[in-house]
């Protein structure tokens, strides 16, 4: 079995196991993972039971305002109670996924990308600043641009 840790310049494979401390700073990896890991869950917890949702976005149907409360999509409410009405018909996911799709409803993601998708105006601001080009340019390092 091959052993990497990437952060202590550790590989089992190139002899770099002949440190001693390398269990000991492994046990003391896994336990700052296990306790960040325990704060984000109460985090959560408290979170959710001060009744603040802890979703970054509302389920379909639901919008959020700007204090974090939820508040009825009347452009998808329609929808969702047609869906209800279906599934209490007896409709499964996918009859009613396809009923959906025949009546021309857009999904979720789509309604998502329509209201948010950026405006014409801010893709022609960065690309006449030069910064940003339809390549997609992430990051920038010296003189070289990185291009995924």
């Amino acid at each position: 079995m091959r052993f990497i840790a990437v952060n202590d310049n550790v590989d089992s494979a190139n002899g770099g196991m002949d440190n001693d401390f390398t269990p000991l700073r492994n046990l003391f990896n896994e336990w700052l993972v296990r306790d960040t890991s325990k704060k984000i869950k109460a985090v959560k917890k408290a979170k959710g039971m001060s009744g603040k949702p802890v979703t970054s976005k509302p389920v379909y149907g639901y919008l959020m305002d700007k204090d974090e409360n939820y508040i009825v999509d009347e452009e998808a409410a329609p929808v969702v109670r047609q869906i209800y009405q279906l599934c209490l018909a007896g409709n499964g996911p996918t009859k009613i996924a396809r009923m959906l799709t025949e009546q021309q409803i857009p999904t979720p993601g789509t309604l998502e990308y329509r209201r948010t998708a950026a405006p014409d105006a801010t893709t022609l601001a960065m690309s006449a600043s030069g910064r940003q080009t339809p390549s997609s340019i992430c990051w920038k390092t010296g003189s070289t641009l990185a291009v995924w």
